[in-house]
């Protein structure tokens, strides 16, 4: 269901500017882009079974969502700071210190840093969900009821993640963790429990457990910080106004 949603988003995404200037070309190549990544995205019943928080859209059944998110993600695609712009609410919210607004997400995008752009992208290939509000939620996992401290809490971002004993790639591997919440661990002096090495300062490790259903075991160990997403991180609400869709917040934190 989310390869064909999205498949159709990219038809719609063309569709929906072909009275627009941008080029035919760069758009064309932003749809296929759409449509490649999903079907190179494993999907439930390929292969191994993605775990509990996998992306997925549940958005397909909300009135005018599906157009919404094709437009977002050709924007996205084409780094065109306008079209999102125009997608979002004048009063966007984008943080907890008053600095919000749509001029204010216009700067953001169009300054030298591309931290937003690639927030934007990793916020929409992580799957869409219907909110309590009767909006839309991305991540899709932020609007499920997940276990731990959202402070604490991380979602392990692959269905290959190797749960090691020791902050190292030689120590034995315990554990493969598949799209699942963890929670980080601890020592005694409150500091959390980590692993890097000075000479490749990307190569850092994060000491977990895993929230397991009530009954089973958790498991512990370490796994590459690269393989796990702050619960806090990124995400962004929409909401129809008068039937249009705006988003309405995006920000990290809380």
């Amino acid at each position: 269901m989310r390869m064909i949603g999205t498949v159709c988003a990219a038809t719609l995404l063309l569709a929906a500017c072909s009275q627009s200037d941008a080029p035919s070309e760069e758009l064309g190549l932003a749809a296929e882009e759409l449509v490649d990544s999903v079907l190179e995205t494993p999907q439930p019943g390929e292969g191994a079974e993605l775990g509990p928080l996998a992306p997925r859209d549940d958005c397909v059944n909300l009135k005018g969502a599906e157009d919404f998110l094709a437009m977002l993600q050709g924007a996205i695609a084409l780094r065109d700071a306008e079209v999102v712009v125009a997608l979002a609410a004048e009063d966007v919210k984008l943080g907890f210190g008053g600095n919000d607004g749509a001029d204010v997400l216009h700067e953001a995008l169009t300054g030298d840093d591309d931290t937003l752009w690639q927030a934007l992208e990793d916020v929409v290939a992580m799957g869409c969900a219907p909110n309590s509000s009767g909006g839309l939620t991305m991540p899709w996992y932020f609007a499920q009821d997940l276990q731990g401290d959202a402070f604490e809490s991380y979602i392990v971002t692959t269905d290959d993640g190797p749960l090691h004993s020791e902050p190292r790639e030689e120590s034995p591997r315990i554990a493969i963790l598949n799209w699942e919440e963890v929670s980080l661990r601890f020592g005694e002096d409150g500091t959390m429990l980590t692993g890097s090495n000075p000479e490749d300062p990307e190569n850092s490790w994060y000491g977990v457990r895993t929230l397991p259903p009530r009954g089973e075991e958790p498991v512990e160990g370490f796994i590459r910080a690269s393989q796990l997403r702050s619960v806090v991180d990124y995400r962004m609400l929409a909401a129809s106004r008068n039937g249009r869709w705006r988003i309405v917040a995006l920000l990290a934190g809380d």
